[in-house]
């Protein structure tokens, strides 16, 4: 069943590619990305430590479960993209600056950017273990 998902899925895919090729419109990464499935699950990181946000970010490349997508939010004034040439995951990385009112604002853009079916705000410097957020993925409970 999951083979057959996966195939109608690609199938779809290659349709809206051949659609949009048809049409005259670029096919570019943005076009790409949006046509890949929908992730079950968006983690949301804030951080504004790149040492505490890093040991997050590992933690999370080690899941055993990886039908999800991280979504990286900087705040203030520390840079925190270097961090993403580490990890072996899709991470969307968002900057905001000091501006007032920034933990709202990036909330609210973060969970523009999601695209899981659930999403989930998680805390930097905080070690998840392996098959941590293997529950919410699969339909169950938090663990």
């Amino acid at each position: 069943m999951a083979i057959m998902s996966i195939r109608s899925d690609l199938f779809q895919q290659l349709t809206l590619i051949r659609e949009r090729r048809r049409a005259g419109l670029p096919v570019d990464k943005r076009t790409m990305a949006a046509l890949r499935p929908a992730p079950a699950l968006t983690l949301v990181l804030e951080g504004d430590a790149p040492e505490k946000t890093r040991k997050t970010l590992l933690s999370l490349d080690a899941q055993t479960c990886r039908k999800f997508e991280v979504v990286l939010v900087g705040r203030g004034g520390v840079r925190l993209e270097g961090l993403i040439q580490d990890i072996g995951l899709p991470v969307a990385y968002l900057h905001v600056g000091d501006a007032a009112g920034r933990e709202v604002s990036a909330g609210n853009l973060a969970a523009r950017l999601a695209r899981g079916k659930r999403i989930v705000g998680i805390e930097a410097g905080r070690v998840y273990p392996p098959g941590h957020f293997a529950g919410l993925i699969e339909g169950g409970a938090a663990s």
